[in-house]
């Protein structure tokens, strides 16, 4: 951290696209609401009634665990950030140890947004349609988004399931 010499840091995964301009978005947007973390999780081209229908799952299981409306409010202990594109203060960086806290972390976009909230500064979150997503890798092919969504969604249901087959079996042994 000591090398970065400019206001901001920009954080980027290396599968990422950006659009023209969306830097200098990012940063008059962090500026006019004095964030001192911009984040945007980049949002797949729904054209179509099936595509709106299937959006990839984890956006929206990503959306259910750090719901973004409770991520962007200063007073919220809801901390989130998307690591394909993060812009951040440089001093905030230096402020909260820079990535020094982030060694240990399962998820590292969203512990860092967690210690730049947790140091009193502001954060922000959102969709986009100006950088690629995953949806880019699955290659737009909707059999591939389908099985995406019915593994993920199997995934999110597995625990409630196998936890009701748990009480129904203990239900059936009780009443022997």
């Amino acid at each position: 951290m000591h090398e970065v010499r400019t206001p901001y840091t920009l954080l980027l995964d290396a599968d990422i696209e950006l659009t023209l301009g969306i830097v200098i978005e990012l940063q008059q947007k962090a500026r006019n609401e004095n964030l001192a973390l911009v984040s945007l999780m980049a949002e797949p081209p729904m054209k179509n009634f099936i595509e709106r229908l299937l959006m990839p799952a984890f956006i929206f299981f990503f959306k259910l665990l750090y719901p973004f409306g409770l991520a962007n409010k200063p007073v919220s202990h809801v901390a989130a950030a998307a690591g394909g594109c993060i812009l951040v203060e440089t001093q905030a960086l230096r402020l909260i140890g820079a990535f020094a806290n982030l060694h240990n972390a399962l998820i590292d976009d969203c512990t860092l947004a967690t210690h730049i909230k947790r140091a009193g500064l502001r954060t922000f979150i959102g969709l986009s349609h100006a950088a690629r997503t995953a949806y880019t890798q699955l290659r737009y092919s909707l059999i591939l988004l389908v099985s995406c969504t019915l593994i993920m969604t199997s995934m999110f249901w597995a625990a409630p399931l196998g936890f009701c087959c748990y009480l129904f079996r203990k239900l059936i042994l009780l009443a022997r």
